[in-house]
């Protein structure tokens, strides 16, 4: 009864954690207690119960089997009894021995690299890939059919499914995704997920203009938001201009530590932006308003809807824009004309003076309502989490 009960006790601090590691220890401690319980029930009621009927007294002698297998059992008492004479008769050398142990473990518990949750292998390789943010979409395109060339090429890869652009879990358009999907287990010819990512890290790096983030997806994540790699450090500030200039410091920081491989930002700063200004007193003269100027802007690059005809089957828009090849171009804005009082076309650069010099944010992360960069990075071959938190910190 007293052992059943310290048992219980024991695991009444996991039931009470909170959390996801509590709700991870929760069933397994509930289902150690029950199981406690329902054993010391069964020896109290059900085991002597089946006792009185079923055990008899036997006056004759036993076999040979229970004859050596009591041997083993009195070998060990014996041996037992022995060994602990020994440590009665040299008390303080027992002590001294035990207070070794003691200061042997908490050593090793201190000095041996710590993790959470162990690295799983699903098969499933997540990726993120990342180019210049002033990169065009056909270029980002490019350059992920090239990252996708090098994935399909590994030997120990099935399949890879990939997309690009802002939207479908994707933040800015310079950001792509793609999920990659490993040979199984016996079909492999060079190991885990984490050795395909050791692998390939170097063939990725020959690819210009963008890079591939990859990491292995775990059934289980404990907090953090979606990033290129695996474990996250977040910085969080109030004052925007102080948090981008230390987050590059970080940053370079920590892409000097050895346990660390794949450091990387989701800090974009550098989107390049066309500030068009319009000089009213010019465009006055020309009688021309600023309502004018956003109608021609919207003709060319807003994919306006001028009309819609139909037919016996089906129904079609008209929309009016600039020639494709025109869309991605500075140019473009020098050959627009806008239509003065007058009726005559002045071209819009008569009026409108052209800067890109000033570059903007591409997306601004928060982090508890307030402004945050997250640095992400993944963890080298035999290197802890508690190594890499030991180092940052």
């Amino acid at each position: 009864v007293s052992i059943s009960l310290s048992l219980v006790s024991v695991f009444i601090p996991l039931l009470l954690l909170g959390g996801i590691v509590g709700r991870l220890f929760r069933e397994f401690a509930m289902t150690v207690t029950a199981a406690v319980l329902v054993s010391a029930f069964v020896s109290l009621t059900l085991t002597p119960m089946m006792c009185s009927r079923f055990l008899r007294r036997h006056d004759g002698g036993h076999g040979v089997l229970y004859r050596a297998i009591e041997a083993v059992f009195d070998a060990m008492l014996a041996f037992y009894r022995r060994t602990l004479d020994v440590a009665l008769r040299f008390q303080f050398l027992t002590l001294l021995t035990f207070l070794a142990t003691l200061a042997v473990t908490v050593f090793l518990y201190i000095a041996i690299p710590k993790g959470f949750f162990p690295a799983q292998d699903v098969g499933l390789v997540i990726g993120i890939s990342e180019a210049a943010q002033d990169v065009s979409f056909d270029e980002m395109y490019r350059i992920q059919q090239r990252l996708g060339a090098v994935v399909q090429a590994d030997p120990d890869v099935q399949s890879y499914v990939s997309a690009i652009g802002a939207g479908l879990g994707g933040q800015t358009g310079n950001n792509g995704r793609m999920f990659i999907n490993l040979k199984p287990w016996d079909q492999r010819t060079h190991g885990t997920a984490q050795d395909f990512i050791s692998r390939i890290r170097p063939k990725l790096a020959k690819v210009e203009g963008g890079q591939l983030f990859l990491q292995a997806a775990q059934d289980i994540r404990v907090g953090g938001r979606l990033s290129k790699t695996e474990y996250q450090y977040t910085l969080q500030d109030a004052n925007l201009a102080e948090l981008y200039e230390w987050s590059p410091k970080i940053l370079a920081k920590l892409q000097s530590l050895p346990m660390l491989r794949d450091v990387t930002t989701d800090q974009q700063m550098s989107g390049t932006t066309a500030t068009l200004t319009i000089d009213r007193d010019a465009a006055a003269r020309f009688g021309i308003t600023p309502q004018q100027v956003d109608d021609t802007l919207n003709d060319a690059f807003g994919q306006r809807q001028v009309t819609q005809y139909f037919s016996q089957v089906s129904s079609y828009h008209l929309i009016l824009e600039v020639m494709p090849d025109q869309l991605g171009e500075l140019e473009t804005l020098n050959k627009l004309y806008v239509k003065s009082s007058t009726g005559q076309a002045v071209p819009l650069s008569t009026f409108v003076k052209l800067d890109t010099k000033p570059v903007q944010p591409l997306s601004v992360s928060h982090q508890s309502q307030f402004p945050a960069v997250t640095i992400s990075f993944n963890l080298a071959h035999g290197a802890s989490i508690s190594q890499a938190v030991q180092a940052i910190n």
